[in-house]
């Protein structure tokens, strides 16, 4: 899927976001079922991918790597904060979950699979912190369409903040994450030796 790598929006003129996405893109998935594509995943250790419960089909469930469908299994889902976690048997580079929370109006790239279209990145900021629509999350302005489920939000430092879930249903510019504290209490729950959860501070390092 990196051939088909795109950064859209403003992200394209900033070298500093530039190098989080050279950074981050590669451990960034399509996920399908037998129809077609479904959403989008990505590694928190070499064995494991976040997505959201959302996307999971009721038969079997691939990973898209290079053009290529991995199987996957499904090992823990969280359907009121809409998270899961997949092992594949293929070995992937984890990103690194962000130690402190975001801060508001920090800039940040949300990544997956939109349309089927590939690995692409947009730009935004943070908006919200938190909000509250029957469940906690992060609101941003970055663009987020049908098949960006289940992709991070990374910080402009490079390490995760939250798992994008869904966008406003009305007007534009309104999208909604997971707070990654939610995805490292479904590990610690689930896959606690899995040694996952590598922390990152949420601000601006060089990558």
């Amino acid at each position: 899927m990196l051939a088909a790598l795109i950064c859209l929006s403003s992200c394209a003129s900033r070298p500093a976001l530039q190098q989080v996405l050279a950074h981050t893109a590669h451990s960034v998935f399509a996920i399908a079922d037998a129809n077609g594509s479904r959403g989008s995943a990505f590694a928190v250790t070499p064995a494991l991918l976040a997505t959201n419960a959302h996307v999971l089909p009721d038969g079997e469930l691939y990973v898209l790597l290079d053009g290529t469908r991995v199987r996957a299994s499904v090992i823990a889902s969280d359907e009121v904060h809409d998270l899961a976690l997949l092992r594949t048997a293929i070995t992937v580079q984890p990103l690194p979950l962000c130690a402190a929370p975001p801060a508001l109006g920090m800039e940040v790239l949300a990544l997956g699979n939109p349309f089927g279209m590939g690995i692409v990145a947009t730009h935004g900021i943070i908006g919200g912190l938190p909000v509250t629509l029957g469940r906690e999350v992060l609101q941003t302005d970055a663009a987020i369409n049908a098949g960006n489920s289940g992709g991070p939000l990374v910080s402009d430092g490079g390490c995760v903040i939250g798992v994008v879930t869904s966008r406003g249903a009305t007007g534009t510019g309104i999208g909604f994450a997971v707070p990654v504290q939610i995805l490292r209490a479904l590990l610690a729950a689930h896959a606690p030796s899995s040694g996952a959860g590598a922390t990152s501070s949420a601000g601006k390092q060089p990558p």
